[in-house]
This record gives structure tokens, C-alpha cells and sequence, in this order.
């Protein structure tokens, strides 16, 4: 506190009065209305993104089926030409 300055308290005297506290609310308070518009952007996110994970794995599926078919066919080749010099 200053040292230079008397206490002050707040009385009738000094011609301050405190403010008279807020007053309090009766009505029911209701929830904000909330829009679903989150839920269904994620929701269409989630889904595109499942939807590319599973394109893409089938693309690797193919690539590797026609990786092991080309495999057999050139195995199959060699075998038939070795047995058939023999």
C-alpha cells in the first residue's frame, strides 16, 4: 500500500457505494442448436478415403496377379524347352 496515503474504506461516509451484485438469470437455458454438417464431412471424408485405400489395393492385387502369371508362363517356357532338347 502507499505510505503517503491514508486507508480507504469504503462507508457512507465517503460517498462511494459497491455495485449491487448481477442478477441472477430465471428463464431454462436450451442448448445451442448444432448443425450436422461436421458429422457428415467426416463422415463423406472418411468414406472417400476408405474407398481409395481399397482402389489401390486392388490395383496392387492385379499388378502382383499378372506379376506371377507372367512368372509361370516364362517358367513354363524354360521347363518345355529344357525337357524337350533332353
Amino acid at each position: 500500500m502507499n505510505e503517503y496515503l491514508p486507508a480507504h474504506q469504503h462507508t457512507g461516509a465517503c460517498g462511494h457505494t459497491p455495485p449491487a451484485p448481477a442478477p441472477t438469470c430465471t428463464h431454462a437455458h436450451h442448448p445451442a442448436p448444432h448443425s450436422d454438417a461436421g458429422k457428415w464431412l467426416s463422415i463423406g471424408v472418411g468414406g472417400s478415403l476408405l474407398v481409395i485405400t481399397l482402389a489401390i489395393g486392388m490395383v496392387a492385387f492385379a499388378l502382383g496377379a499378372v506379376a506371377l502369371t507372367v512368372c509361370l508362363l516364362v517358367l513354363r517356357s524354360t521347363i518345355s524347352g529344357l525337357t524337350s532338347k533332353g
